[in-house]
């Protein structure tokens, strides 16, 4: 493998239903152009010692947290996120202040130095953290301020048919690969049971 280099646009979709029974995605839509990004996962180990030697190791993991830095991000995609009101007469977002409980899946690509290729990522079940915003006086330099979007993965509740489990993230390497028609992987809400439709003819 190689290191890494360069990063797609962030992809978002509504998850309207993920339950027992059901994963219904809506739309994929983008979410942002997007300048880093970075993942992070809870997890902890300890050993367990017995006649005084260590008998075994216990691994645990959690959420992964998903930092990313992105250009302003859009009225429509803000309210979009946290469920607030855009007026249709002067486009205005108006907040009721009223926190939403709304679940989104995410899809975005990781690019590898040279001919390595790339690495795509779908996170079937996030919540995505309203962005801090700020800005800064014009001067003589060049620098700007954007965005950072905090999401968090968990698991999905929904066990897919095609593993019988369910979900945090599905990740696939375009290298070697042709088993995989990835110019569709931004087209619909990549989970396992819908990576049968990603295979290549």
């Amino acid at each position: 493998m190689a290191d890494f280099i360069g990063v797609s646009d962030i992809h978002f979709w509504r998850v309207t239903e993920d339950s027992d029974t059901s994963y219904t995605a809506g739309e994929v839509k983008v979410l942002s152009r997007t300048g880093t990004i970075s993942q992070t996962t809870e997890q902890s180990q300890s050993t367990k010692y017995y006649s005084n030697v260590p008998a075994y190791a216990v691994n645990s993991k959690g959420a992964t947290t998903i930092t990313a830095e992105v250009e302003g991000l859009a009225l429509e995609v803000l309210a979009e996120l946290h469920g607030t009101t855009i007026d249709p007469d002067t486009g205005a977002l108006i907040d009721d202040g009223e926190a939403k409980n709304l679940a989104f899946g995410i899809s975005f690509r990781a690019d590898f130095v040279g001919e390595a290729g790339s690495r795509y990522y779908s996170f079937p079940n996030v919540v995505i953290s309203i962005p801090d915003e700020g800005t800064k006086t014009k001067d003589d330099s060049t620098d700007t301020l954007n965005q950072s979007l905090t999401i968090t993965a968990i698991s999905t509740r929904h066990k897919f048919t095609a593993t019988g489990k369910p979900c945090k993230v599905i990740e696939i390497d375009t290298d070697g690969n042709d088993n995989v028609n990835f110019a569709n992987w931004f087209k619909q809400a990549v989970t396992p049971d819908s990576l049968e439709e990603l295979k290549a003819a």
